[in-house]
């Protein structure tokens, strides 16, 4: 028979617990490590449980597109190898990407696990399975200050690395070998973790693509090449799917930084199939040659680039001995060169391009301040040396002029008598009577001559010494002798002083050019910099609303609120930049900007204006102008022009006589004026170096009146500088105020005096400025000013080109319609510039 099996029920008896472990529970109750909090759900009262879960809420707080990208990452990462055994990028991945982020960490433990069973099996897939989740466990167990982040999480990962794949090699029976490639793989991945960080902050912030800096782009190319690593044996159709995005990085590296970067992108991506093998890959060639020759086409745009890029691919695919590989390298190339030609035409607007190759950008921004520092240290120096040089080259001309003796009489006395007696009388018979024992009164009876022929210009042989005509037998031809010589004299004199005020000129303006300089080695201690995003900004916007402007430049100096630089197409009538350019601008920059300063080309309409914008100022001026000449031709000149630092100036001048010549002379007067004070130079140096070349230009009396007004358009100071010009006069309301200052014209003596007057204008303020043809209308300059005066009380109208026409209509009717000089009217009505 069977035994018959028995069933006996028992309890087992619980033993007593010993020290040890009553101690160790105790610390896990005080202190317990929650890895992953599920979330808490309360039993439904009724009704089915499963039915009350949210299972949409559940899977799209997991399904995220951050989730998604974070698990693809992890499962590319868990496949790139380098050399076939070190595995640096996941271990790296996972400890950077999910710190403090415990649903991020199950999914990059369970996605980065996935990854390591495609690839691996047997202990290896075992023991790097347990690494991986060791470390996403002990990473978010640790609390780790964010300051010391930078070093403490890479030097923790090298450290759990080492320890727990060193203990599983251990106890698998310890090689050598193999613990290399954990030190090796450990340091490497801790390495990479002070890179993933970089990528990881950048991924927090949510930092725009093109705001990217220099290591943030590092960080997220060393990111690209793990998961290209992680595909190079993924493949659809027998196609490299990590080859078509080598391919695509190289024809994007030579579109947006052309032949240079792109060889440097080819030789970087034709490297990545060595480092996750140790086989040599014969694309490393094909890929950079292919991105030199895209990058040579790259002016040819899109196209150009592809055909250059394919050329490369073709020439070098006859060297790949398998037909097979070689005809799916050319199926990947096109694929790449179709997904490049598809790309947005805006890529380039998103992409960081100026990151690269800008060292300010580059280095942090301490090193940055310390290099501009130190640049603007070593320019200052220079530019203070170019001015030392120029004032030294200006005193050497003074000091030149400073032992010039010319005007001294024994110098002349010596010259005369030595022309006299070495070359006059050398060959006389009578020449040792007259110069021997004569000689005392014969070097009277010359000074006698001598003195005359200066005080008279010349002497005839009657108007010589009686005792002179009885001694000399060739009295007549010495006469004639002393004549000339004094006319070589005077003819030495003239053009001597000539030389010397020419000298005066170039000293003059030497010294300025060293003021000026040095002015600008001044402007460098200021803080000066450039708004590169604001550029940007403008330059984007102004290509959207299609303005015609070829470069911006925002430009900061110190604390002061930034100018624009603009370089524009020219318009036609040379408004363009103040009726449109400026408006549009003011209008993307938030802030009314006025234009300070522009430079139109030669020809108007053809080629392109520079023009400068600075913010609005509180006051413009409205100008109106009025002329008649007394000949066909007017020689009165006036200029009105705007001058850096929001200053506005007007100059009127008047030539000496009427007509052409007066024109001319009043003309380079005021176009040599307004050159110098647009380029830096001080109001009395312009002046002096004006009145220096009237001087020098011609040997005809030369002179010009100059009549001056700057106004600064931030205050309404205004500054009035007059030389031999007619009175100003201000009206204000029905009060009228003449500026007035006796002095000479430029052009008529070396050491000009300059009448200059400040005065604090007001608004509604109107200044008028007149030639003095119109107050001599009325016959004398007194009566001129007193009508004027009277006339302009009495006028209402805040019109400056009714009130310029009415005074020099005005001025007809009192000279009867025959003028007596040519006449000119300005009119400048200070108005406050509302926005």
């Amino acid at each position: 028979m069977l035994d018959r099996i028995e069933v006996y029920p028992y309890q087992r008896i619980k033993e007593p617990a010993s020290w040890t472990d009553r101690l160790a529970r105790k610390r896990k109750k005080k202190k317990r490590a929650t890895f992953y909090r599920l979330p808490e759900w309360s039993l439904p009262a009724r009704g089915d449980f499963l039915k009350e879960l949210n299972w949409v809420e559940m899977v799209s707080r997991f399904f995220t597109r951050g989730n998604l990208l974070l698990a693809t990452g992890a499962f590319l990462m868990a496949r790139a190898f380098i050399l076939g055994e070190i595995l640096p990028f996941l271990f790296a991945f996972a400890a950077v990407f999910s710190r403090y982020r415990k649903e991020k960490a199950i999914i990059i433990g369970l996605c980065g696990s996935l990854g390591l069973i495609s690839v691996l099996d047997g202990t290896f897939l075992g023991a790097n399975i347990l690494a991986l989740l060791l470390l996403v466990g002990i990473i978010n167990y640790i609390n780790i200050p964010e300051d010391k982040a930078w070093w403490a999480l890479p030097s923790l990962t090298v450290a759990i690395l080492m320890v727990i794949k060193s203990v599983l090699n251990i106890a698998g029976g310890f090689s050598f070998y193999q613990e290399m490639v954990i030190i090796f793989e450990a340091i490497i991945a801790g390495i990479l973790v002070f890179v993933f960080m970089v990528a990881d902050d950048a991924w927090r912030r949510q930092k725009e693509l093109a705001s990217f800096t220099f290591e943030d782009i590092c960080a997220f190319l060393v990111l690209g090449i793990g998961v290209v690593i992680g595909l190079e044996e993924v493949t659809v159709g027998g196609l490299s799917i990590a080859a078509v995005i080598c391919r695509v990085g190289i024809l994007l590296a030579a579109l947006l930084w052309g032949s240079g970067a792109a060889t440097m992108v080819g030789v970087m991506t034709g490297i990545i199939p060595s480092i996750a093998s140790s086989v040599f890959a014969p694309t490393l060639g094909m890929y950079a040659v292919s991105g030199l020759l895209a990058g040579l086409f790259r002016s040819f745009g899109r196209l150009g680039i592809i055909i250059g890029f394919m050329l490369g691919t073709l020439a070098l695919s006859m060297f790949i001995p398998e037909t097979e590989a070689a005809v799916l390298g050319l199926w990947e190339t096109g694929i790449a060169c179709l997904i490049f030609f598809m790309l947005p035409s805006s890529l380039k607007e998103k992409l960081p391009v100026r990151s690269l190759g800008s060292l300010a950008v580059a280095l942090k921004p301490r090193e940055a301040e310390m290099v501009d520092i130190a640049i603007k240290e070593e320019t200052k120096k220079k530019i203070e040396e170019l001015a030392a040089v120029f004032e030294e080259l200006s005193s050497s001309f003074q000091v030149e002029n400073s032992f010039r003796t010319h005007s001294n009489p024994q110098a002349y006395l010596e010259y005369l008598y030595g022309e006299v007696a070495n070359n006059f009388c050398r060959s006389c018979s009578r020449y040792d009577s007259c110069w021997g024992k004569n000689s005392y009164s014969v070097s009277g009876d010359l000074l006698d001559i001598f003195a005359s022929v200066e005080i008279n210009g010349s002497i005839t042989y009657e108007e010589c010494p009686l005792e002179f005509r009885r001694r000399c037998i060739y009295g007549r031809e010495m006469v004639t002798t002393i004549n000339y010589l004094f006319d070589i004299l005077r003819l030495n004199e003239y053009w001597l002083e000539k030389v010397e005020q020419t000298q005066e000129i170039v000293a003059v303006q030497l010294k300025e050019v060293g003021n000026i300089i040095r002015k600008m080695a001044g402007e460098l201690e200021i803080k000066t910099s450039v708004d590169l995003e604001l550029k940007r900004s403008l330059q984007k916007e102004s290509k959207k609303l299609g303005l015609p402007i070829a470069d911006i430049t925002p430009i900061k100096i110190g604390e002061n609120k930034p100018k624009l630089r603009v370089v524009a197409d020219a318009c036609p009538d040379g408004k363009g930049c103040e009726n449109n350019l400026s408006t549009a601008l003011s209008s993307l920059i938030g802030e009314k900007m006025e234009v300070a300063s522009k430079k139109c080309p030669k020809i108007m309409g053809k080629g392109r204006c520079e023009f400068v914008l600075v913010p609005g100022f509180t006051y413009k001026i409205n100008t109106g102008t009025a002329q008649i000449g007394k000949e066909e031709v007017c020689g009165d000149t006036f200029i009105l022009a705007k001058l850096d630092e929001g200053r506005e100036v007007i100059i009127l001048s008047d030539g000496m006589g009427v007509g052409e010549r007066a024109y001319a002379e009043s003309q380079a007067a005021v176009s040599l004026l307004k050159s110098l004070m647009a380029n830096g130079f001080s109001q009395e140096a312009s002046l002096k170096i004006v009145n220096s070349v009237l001087l020098t230009r011609s040997r005809h009396d030369s002179f010009a009146t100059l009549d001056i007004a700057v106004v600064d358009l931030y205050n309404a100071q205004a500054d009035f500088i007059k030389t031999g010009s007619a009175p100003t006069f201000i009206k204000r309301g029905p009060r009228v105020e003449v500026i007035e200052a006796d002095t000479l014209p430029v052009g008529i003596i070396e050491d000009i005096e300059v009448g200059k007057s400040q005065i604090a204008l007001h608004p509604y303020d109107m200044i008028v400025m007149v030639s003095d043809g119109i107050l001599e209308a009325s016959g004398s300059m007194l009566e001129g000013e007193r009508w004027l005066k009277e006339f302009l009380s009495r006028i209402t109208d805040k019109d400056p080109q009714k009130i310029a026409e009415a005074v020099l209509n005005q001025a007809l009717t009192i000279c009867e319609g025959k003028p007596r000089d040519d006449m000119t009217v300005i009119c400048a009505y200070v108005d406050l510039n509302f926005a």
